[in-house]
């Protein structure tokens, strides 16, 4: 069993990162330096007690090191950071969130303060809001330009990447360098798996920059009295790190609870969600805002789907019999198919439905009330008792939005399975 090494970090030391930072950060937009500071960690085994959740070994620390960084950045002093970015073409929300919960744990990883620079089509922070660090803090200007100008030199593309261990070298290579600030487009939970590797459970070495592999276990191995007592499979790391980073915004919220009113059953209620994504080219409405999406399912598709649920219900012991099934589609034909009523199936009527990365409109309103409901869906889809998913990630990302990770989730055509890892099943390719 390996101890947590000590480390001071009383008042002194702390007026000497400061210090450090003050000496190494000059006004001109010239970078603390990471060889300078890479010693000072964001561990203090003195002031932080391994707590009973085996987890705060390493978190709670990183969110005091998170807060320094802010203090600093308001001082007008640059810091190591990562930045998560999405200007256009990130993918759906699943997409977005996979390569937001990968972005925190490379940045954790890489003793670096971790922000979200998320604009398309909205504001990240209009349905989601920070919980435990300002992640919404904007980095300045001078933190992320060379010579007064940005530099793409610093900005790393690996959405939907064909090389993504090429693209984490160079990352190796900006961070070895000393870059203040790494721009990062993910949309995969890629990275974070990677990160979480148990060392004996992989032989990617060979290709896989040392700094990566298997990264959070050796923060484990320096911070934690026992990495084996964590658990690190891809599902539980997921929901660990959403959970910390995000809240649903009050309109969300609002908005989730005007549906839950529709759907006739109190806000603690037991049901089981059922996601049907057809994908296709809907027709618009006034509550659909077109898109052209690759084809997911068929509407006939929808009677495996009910009867997966149906058996959730009969053979899961912790689901009563009665809990009513709630469809989530994307398809305003599949709400108002005969099927759905016959088999007295709930769906909410009111939402408008578009797609986070496809969906166009001249009316904002059209889609930023578009925008609300996708993730108030979102919110509801996560309360379930049980999830039937899709072939979609928005599936898989309803399924770990709570801490721990829901327990019942099965996905189409595999309904056997009563506990169905989305993130490892779909990231098969890291484990092999």
């Amino acid at each position: 069993m390996k101890v947590a090494k000590p480390f001071l970090r009383t008042s002194i030391s702390f007026l000497v990162l400061v210090s450090m930072y003050y000496d190494l950060t000059l006004g001109g937009g010239r970078q603390a330096s990471l060889e300078n500071v890479r010693g000072t960690k964001f561990i203090d085994s003195h002031t932080h007690v391994l707590s009973k959740h085996d987890e705060e070994c390493w978190l709670q620390p990183y969110i005091d090191f998170h807060a320094d960084a802010v203090k600093s950045l308001r001082h007008g002093h640059c810091v190591p950071s990562l930045v998560y970015v999405c200007e256009k073409n990130c993918g759906g929300i699943g997409d977005r969130m996979s390569g937001i919960i990968s972005a925190f744990y490379l940045a954790v990883a890489l003793d670096r303060a971790f922000f979200i620079d998320y604009k398309s089509p909205f504001p990240l922070t209009e349905t989601l809001v920070p919980k435990t660090m300002r992640w919404d803090y904007r980095v300045k200007r001078k933190c992320t330009t060379t010579n007064g100008f940005r530099s793409k030199e610093n900005e790393i593309f690996m959405v939907d990447s064909e090389s993504p261990d090429q693209v984490l070298r160079r990352i190796e290579q900006l961070h070895e360098r000393g870059t203040s600030t790494i721009q990062l487009h993910v949309n995969r939970y890629y990275v974070g798996i990677l990160l979480w590797l148990m060392p004996s459970s992989t032989k990617r070495s060979e290709r896989t920059p040392a700094a990566f592999e298997s990264g959070m276990v050796r923060k484990l191995d320096v911070y934690c009295s026992d990495r084996n007592a964590i658990e690190n499979t891809a599902g539980y790391t997921f929901s660990l790190a959403f959970t910390q980073l995000f809240d649903f915004a009050p309109e969300v919220k609002h908005r989730a609870s005007q549906m839950t009113e529709e759907l006739a059953f109190g806000t603690d209620a037991e049901f089981i969600a059922v996601h049907i994504r057809i994908g296709g080219r809907p027709k618009k409405s006034t509550r659909v805002v077109g898109w052209i999406d690759p084809k997911r399912h068929e509407i006939e598709d929808a009677a495996t789907f009910f009867d997966c649920a149906d058996s959730k219900r009969r053979n899961a012991g912790s689901i009563s019999k009665s809990s009513p099934i709630v469809l989530f589609s994307d398809s305003e034909e599949l709400k108002k198919a005969p099927i759905v009523a016959a088999r007295g199936v709930r769906v909410v009527k009111s939402t408008h439905i578009s797609h986070t990365d496809r969906s166009w409109s001249f009316s904002k309103q059209s889609m930023r009330r578009g925008n609300v409901d996708t993730f108030a869906e979102l919110y509801l889809m996560s309360r379930a008792s049980c999830i039937v998913g899709s072939n979609s990630t928005y599936s898989g990302l309803a399924s770990s939005l709570t801490f721990p990770p829901r327990e019942c989730f099965s996905y189409f055509g595999n309904c056997t399975e009563s506990r169905w890892d989305f993130w490892t099943q779909t990231e098969r390719s890291v484990l092999r």
